[in-house]
């Protein structure tokens, strides 16, 4: 199992596998490194020793990977070490770097572990064959596009097993992933899927909750995607912007209040919701818009949902609607 590592990072770095056997003669003889990782963590010193120091850069490695194997944190604290250790050997620190990955339990590690991709390019094959070997069920979307944006390349091997996965768990996603080009990826995936299914969920990920406390979008960039949305599902998608926009006010949140005016402004939308070429204004000017646009009950359901149905403020705007 170690050889077969080691060949695999070899491949990617450009060497050939070691041969054991020749190559440990020098230390003793060939069984000298696997006798040493028998021993568990009490040879932790010397094999990291002599991952370090070795004049053969096989029995170096083949230290490497008996770390790999040995269970603890004295091997992992050892692993780590080398990897971080900027005088050392490139390939070592490689070796090290992959071996890290392979001992990860659970994508959260493998995910903690990705960054290292940017350093030693030649981890993308061993990244890719810890994710692959991992259970199907511990992958989501957002754990996807996190993976990305450490290492673009590694796209086309994630995005199938991220189209797997509900459009629920995309939109989750495009809302509030950290990084906003992973929010803007999703927003591409939904554009792409374009069913009925992907389409409701974005309708439900953005509709309004009465009692939040942020907008669901919270701390990064409002995608919305782009599809064939019919009259309805596009008029509950505008009336929800419009209700958020309405939170915005209420909460002095004038960040998110201009991304949802970028938003509202965008001709294909607001025609598909039958509201004209894109709404202008502000809190006031919108619901007033809306309510031309939708009638009165439609700005009524906006105040209940924020429990302004009485306020004297927003009463006067129901009256310039009309209608009852």
């Amino acid at each position: 199992m170690r050889v077969l590592l080691l060949a695999a990072l070899l491949v990617g770095c450009g060497e050939s596998p070691p041969q054991p056997a020749a190559a440990l003669a020098a230390v003793g003889d060939a069984g000298f490194i696997d006798g040493l990782q028998r021993r568990g963590s009490d040879a932790v010193p010397q094999l990291r020793s002599i991952a370090e120091k070795h004049d053969q850069m096989a029995v170096r490695g083949e230290a490497v990977l008996a770390l790999a194997d040995i269970r603890g944190p004295e091997a992992d604290r050892a692993l780590q070490t080398l990897s971080e250790d900027t005088s050392g050997a490139d390939l070592i620190r490689t070796w090290a770097a992959a071996a890290r990955i392979q001992r990860a339990e659970g994508l959260d590690q493998v995910i903690a572990l990705s960054p290292l991709v940017q350093q030693f390019p030649a981890l993308k094959r061993p990244v890719k064959m810890k994710i692959e070997a991992l259970p199907k069920g511990d992958f989501s979307v957002t754990d996807g596009l996190t993976l990305i944006q450490s290492d673009p390349s590694l796209q086309g091997m994630l995005m199938p097993l991220m189209q797997q996965q509900p459009a629920s768990s995309v939109v989750e996603a495009m809302l509030r992933h950290p990084n906003d080009n992973a929010r803007r990826t999703a927003a591409g995936m939904l554009a792409g899927m374009d069913s009925n299914a992907s389409r409701r969920a974005i309708v439900d990920g953005f509709a309004f909750q009465a009692g939040a406390e942020q907008v669901p979008w919270q701390g990064g960039a409002l995608w919305i995607p782009s599809s064939r949305w019919d009259r309805g599902e596009a008029e509950a998608i505008v009336g929800s912007l419009i209700s958020w926009h309405l939170f915005c006010t209420q909460n002095g949140d004038t960040t998110s209040r201009q991304q949802i005016d970028n938003n509202l402004r965008s001709v294909g939308l607001t025609q598909q919701a039958g509201a004209g070429r894109g709404l202008y204004g502000d809190t006031d000017a919108l619901l007033l818009l809306w309510g031309q646009s939708k009638g009165r009950g439609a700005v009524e359901a906006i105040l209940r949902d924020h429990g302004l149905t009485r306020d004297a403020h927003y009463m006067r705007i129901l009256n310039q609607i009309g209608g009852k």
